[in-house]
């Protein structure tokens, strides 16, 4: 699995499928359950990956090797969060909360650019330096709630960070 969380640069082979089934795994020993979308052909064009919590919270997953906003992947990810959504309202089930997420292989400091539009949607962004966070700590206390409300805080920290610079430069 570690092979597959940091893979060679430039990456070659099946590296983002590897990348992606790594996530999956990771997610399914945090306590999620997770289905897989991306790496089947007829399913490649919809998610990488949907993850839901003990509680039934979803996660929308987007893989990534590379930035964040390569190949439209940001965008993509949006859309697809807020189909979710949709489905969800459609069947009576507001009441789940749905929470964008974009994995890469990157560092913080390589999508620094990307972070500040993610943000903007969002989107929770882990990074390499998450990635190993998450196997350090807490695969010894899988707790896909604690972890889901972890990244919702998170991603509205970060938006509240960015409203306060953009109040504070205009």
């Amino acid at each position: 699995m570690q092979a597959y969380l940091h893979p060679e640069v430039p990456p070659k082979g099946k590296a983002a499928d590897d990348f992606e089934a790594a996530i999956a795994w990771l997610l399914w020993a945090l306590g999620f359950s997770v289905a897989s979308f991306g790496t089947h052909p007829k399913t490649r064009e919809t998610f990488d990956l949907i993850a839901t919590t003990p509680r039934g919270d979803f996660l929308v997953v987007e893989c990534t090797l590379g930035l964040l906003r390569t190949e439209s992947k940001l965008s993509k990810l949006t859309a697809r969060t807020v189909n979710v959504r949709d489905s969800l309202a459609a069947s009576n089930m507001k009441h789940l909360r749905v929470l964008p997420v974009i994995v890469t292989a990157m560092t913080r400091d390589q999508v620094e650019a990307d972070a500040g539009p993610a943000a903007d949607l969002g989107v929770l962004v882990v990074t390499r330096e998450d990635l190993a966070e998450v196997q350090n700590e807490l695969i010894r206390f899988p707790d896909a709630d604690a972890l889901f409300e972890r990244g919702l805080r998170a991603v509205q920290d970060q938006q509240s960070a960015r409203k306060a610079e953009s109040g504070a430069e205009g």
